[in-house]
């Protein structure tokens, strides 16, 4: 009796809550993922790092810094994002993650296609940005 083996199916939530040092475990030496094009969630510190904007300039190359490890991840993030975002300051981001390969430097990245930010303000109010 040969019973052919079948890979086994997972199904990960809609939106994946995680930190930035899980992620980059998982994505750790990695050429490809099947996590590339699932949505993520995680809070860090935003950094401004583009001054430049790409893509018909709406797109821009930033920064989340993770607040213990200090370790970051790039985000993709449009320019209706960006122009709410204050340096420095604690945010959650929500998107889609993909391995980009850095051609002219031989690297491997991770970015966030950023599709949300919740923004916290005064007296414990959250606003989020949604951009589609």
């Amino acid at each position: 009796m040969n019973e052919e083996i079948k890979p086994t199916e997972v199904n990960l939530p809609t939106v994946i809550p995680t930190n930035i040092p899980e992620l980059l475990v998982l994505f750790r030496d990695s050429i490809t993922s099947n996590l590339n094009g699932h949505t993520f969630k995680f809070n860090g510190v935003y950094e401004s790092v583009s001054t430049q904007a790409y893509h018909n300039n709406l797109y821009y190359y930033d920064r989340v810094i993770d607040k213990d490890s200090r370790k970051h991840i790039t985000l993709f993030l449009h320019k209706k994002f960006k122009k709410h975002l204050k340096n420095r300051e604690p945010y959650e981001f929500t998107g889609k993650l993909q391995l980009h390969r850095e051609i002219r430097s031989g690297s491997i990245d991770i970015l966030l296609y950023v599709s949300a930010v919740n923004v916290e303000i005064p007296m414990k109010l959250t606003r989020v940005f949604l951009f589609k």
